[in-house]
């Protein structure tokens, strides 16, 4: 930008006003371009402040008011209903039967049970705090009165948005190569400038003869169409994610993305279907397995292998029956062939299992009609319907907690029928329900009560038979087993970073294939023990962090960084929001995902799979391979103009090139297949390797070598087309300007199809794939002769039409660069072993 207002200012000094507009309207681009780049804190901060109920129902001197939510003060009364979002944080009292979908704070995907008589422990993780409301939260169920202990900024959601207040984004990693790229052409600028100053000096020149040359050395050096090709090239990246309903606010992080050696995802809905799903019964001390996922009724109960037919299984049909009844959900079957569930979720895994079994709701005629019902609290943990059974007797059907259900049972059916329950029976039932926890399934008890007389549920929920334990799992999506293989493939660790319990999370991480020999798993609390230092030793062995906070996530994202990871962060949750802000790249999952997250994130996957972050990442890895290709071409054409320029000043002849036909040359005879470069079709195995290291300069390595040996040779064949026509006489001159101005901008598009890859032979690459590249020579091609032979284009660029002689010359030197561009790549796949 320095350079081009100095080009401008010089320009305007020697009345070149052509020229100064020209420079002058490339820099206010560019600078627009810059500004167009999104901070997005304002925004996250503003949403997170939209999350606070408009008002609250407080009781002040023994009467019930409803209040602005900023009037709330500590030790208020309030009451809180189904439908409300909590006002502020408060310790409980009083419940009836209230959930709290806590989902957005703690990454829990199921609302939570609220028990006031709890006492627990400081320092208790918060999704444990079933004695607590937060700010922010939905009541889904019930109603509960609590004393507020904190609001505003003091709350667990003013926590979090001090930590996102707190949190600076860094620099991109493009940014960062963009801006030592800069910094390395400003210093070769400085020294081109002098080396051209003092050579021109020596040969006698004046300042006055010498400014038109530094005008045409500044936008020599200058790729002025670098920032226009990046922006394009990185929305047409964005363009395509789109289509696959990949969203991306800011342009950056579709390169971010190549580069990242991390991805820290959610479990539920992203690794996870969220959609609970049965997966095995325990019955009369007979495990049964249970095919299929999700709400879909596809799939069957399996007895030793072979189908569980419940109508010849008395016992099955009565489990069945109980998970149809005991519920108060709806199995839906949407229009568009998906089934949903209306509902709690267990109780949707319930209503599927029987519906596998071919038992529904709308079957049982006058059964599904419940006389009494005694709902689920945390404090009872289990949940009772009374319907009518045989004879019209009543019929109690119970599910809950299998300990506090098993309480309430003194026989057991088994193969033999209905007998007494000894203590050696609850002890296996209860091992057995541990087992199956110990495999993170949710388990819940089975069992039923004939003549269920009365109104009290401790009359009814008495004397019980015991049925049998479900467990049940939220199981993976079927494709992400493959998506995390594919981030193994190319060189990137997928952790879990999740709300949920240790063993939940590394059932789901074994299931997936996440985890190798040697990895281990961290919860919060043991997060808490550990300093940064020691969790900076210590973080790359662990691939699941569990129960943690928000607090928790950035520490983690925080350690992987100071390893030298570049890392990308999922999250739907506002407690999700730091962290985003904190990775390398943040990810919003789902359009249902908080406004909060959405916001601080650089990008939203709708559909919230992780197969789709994967296909993101190789989306981001073949842009940087094409921005790699397209800078590389630009510089070239700069590193050829500036060559030629310079023998200006060493050699003593005029100035071969004038500052306007650079111009055209940089901003459309090289910026078309520059453009179509970044065009070009991804490479499959850009997949199969590492990440591009995030220290990797653009010039680094042996590109700033090769670059100047082909410069060289495209500057050598302009430079000695304008001394083959140039005699001294001044109506030469601008002929042999012309040449050399074909030649150069010629032998750039004959470069362009060389520098489709490193190192692969021009001859190798199949010509049609990149149709965009042979469009945009041409163009470039037929603008050119334009410029050339048309005299009103002639007057402003200074050229005068060339003969069919003249052309053939031009034709011949623009191809002497190709053979030295294939022996370089040869030399450079001969170094490489390939």
């Amino acid at each position: 930008m320095l350079a081009l207002l100095l080009a401008t200012a010089t320009a305007a000094y020697l009345g070149r006003w052509t020229d100064c507009v020209a420079i002058g309207s490339i820099l206010v681009l560019n600078g627009y371009l810059g500004f167009m780049q999104q901070d997005r804190s304002e925004r996250a901060c503003a949403a997170l402040s939209r999350l606070n109920a408009a008002s609250a129902r407080v009781v002040r001197g023994g009467k019930s008011f409803l209040v602005p939510a900023a009037d709330l003060v500590p030790g208020d009364l309030a009451v809180v209903t189904a439908g409300e979002r909590v006002a502020a944080d408060m310790r409980l009292f009083s419940v009836q039967n209230l959930f709290a979908d806590e989902s957005a704070l703690t990454g829990e995907s199921l609302p939570v049970g609220k028990d006031p008589a709890l006492v627990l422990p400081e320092g208790t993780a918060l999704a444990d705090r079933a004695n607590m409301l937060f700010a922010g939260t939905l009541i889904t169920a019930g109603s509960g009165a609590a004393v507020v202990t904190a609001t505003g900024m003091r709350t667990e959601v003013g926590r979090i948005a001090r930590l996102l207040a707190e949190v600076a984004p860094e620099p991109t990693p493009l940014r960062q190569r963009l801006g030592e790229l800069g910094e390395t052409l400003a210093l070769v600028g400085l020294i081109v400038v002098a080396g051209v100053v003092t050579a021109g000096r020596f040969h006698g020149r004046g300042v006055g003869t010498m400014l038109p040359a530094l005008l045409a050395l500044i936008v020599a050096i200058v790729p002025e169409g670098l920032p226009a090709i990046i922006t394009a090239t990185l929305a047409i990246g964005v363009r395509r994610l789109g289509r696959r309903g990949i969203v991306v606010s800011s342009l950056p992080a579709v390169e971010t993305l190549g580069a990242i050696t991390v991805i820290g995802t959610d479990k539920t809905g992203t690794l996870t279907r969220n959609e609970m799903t049965v997966r095995e019964l325990f019955l009369e001390d007979e495990a049964l397995d249970v095919d299929g996922t999700g709400y879909a009724p596809d799939g069957a109960i399996r007895r030793s292998g072979r189908p569980a037919e419940p109508g010849t299984w008395e016992t099955l049909t009565v489990a069945l029956r109980i998970g149809v009844l005991c519920s108060s959900s709806r199995l839906e079957h949407r229009a568009d062939g998906t089934w949903a569930i209306s509902g709690d979720p267990t109780e949707g895994a319930l209503l599927t299992l029987a519906a596998k079994g071919g038992i529904r709701r709308e079957d049982l005629g006058n059964e599904q009609r419940a006389i009494a019902e005694f709902a689920f609290s945390a404090e009872r943990r289990m949940m009772t319907v009374v319907v009518n059974g045989s004879g019209g007797r009543p019929l109690a059907l119970t599910k809950g907690a299998p300990d506090t259900v098993l309480a309430h049972c003194l026989h057991q059916r088994t193969a033999a029928g209905v007998r007494p329950l000894s203590p050696l029976d609850r002890e296996r039932i209860l091992r057995h329900g541990e087992e199956m926890a110990g495999r993170a399934l949710r388990v819940l008890g089975l069992a039923y009560r004939e003549d269920a007389y009365g109104s009290e549920s401790r009359t009814v929920e008495r004397s019980m038979v015991w049925v049998g334990l479900v467990g049940m799992l939220d199981p993976p999506r079927g494709e992400v087993p493959n998506a995390i293989a594919a981030c193994r493939a190319a060189g990137i660790s997928p952790v879990i970073i999740t709300g949920d319990h240790k063993q939940t999370a590394l059932a789901v991480a074994r299931e997936i294939g996440a985890l190798r020999p040697g990895d281990e798993a961290i919860s919060g609390d043991e997060l808490d023990q550990l300093t940064p230092e020691a969790l900076g030793a210590c973080v790359e062995r662990y691939r699941v962090y569990a129960r943690v906070t928000a607090e928790h996530k950035l520490r983690i994202i925080r350690a992987w960084k100071r390893r030298g990871h570049l890392i990308a962060m999922t999250g739907e949750g506002i407690n999700d929001a730091p962290a985003l802000r904190e990775a390398d790249i943040g990810i919003a999952l789902g359009r249902g995902g908080s406004e909060v997250t959405r916001e601080a994130a650089a990008m939203v996957v709708e559909d919230g799979s992780f197969t789709s972050i994967v296909t993101a990442v190789a989306e981001g890895r073949g842009i940087y391979e094409n921005i790699r290709r397209f800078v590389r071409y630009l510089l070239l054409s700069n590193a050829a103009a500036t060559l030629v320029l310079c023998a200006f000043a060493l050699v003593g002849i005029p100035l071969p090139l004038v500052p306007f036909q650079l111009l055209w040359i940089n901003l459309v005879g090289a910026a078309l297949p520059a453009l179509a470069l970044g065009l070009e079709p991804h490479d499959p195995e850009l997949m199969q390797g590492g990440p591009h290291s995030p220290r990797e300069r653009i010039l680094g390595g042996l590109t700033s070598p090769v670059l100047f040996v082909e410069g060289l040779a495209i500057g050598g064949s302009a430079l000695a087309a304008f001394l083959i026509v140039w005699r001294g006489g001044a109506g030469a001159v601008t002929t042999a300007r012309t040449q050399a101005f074909a030649v150069l901008a010629a032998a750039l598009l004959v470069q362009a199809f060389g520098c489709r890859h490193r190192t692969r032979s021009l001859f190798s690459i199949r010509p049609l794939s990149n149709r965009w590249l042979l469009g945009a020579v041409a163009l470039s091609g037929a603008l050119l002769v334009a410029v050339v032979q048309l005299p009103p284009l002639g007057r402003i660029f200074q050229t005068v039409p060339l003969g069919r002689g003249e052309w053939l010359r031009v034709a011949a030197l623009a191809l002497v660069p190709l053979p030295v561009s294939e022996i370089l790549k040869a030399w450079l796949r001969s170094r490489d072993g390939s």
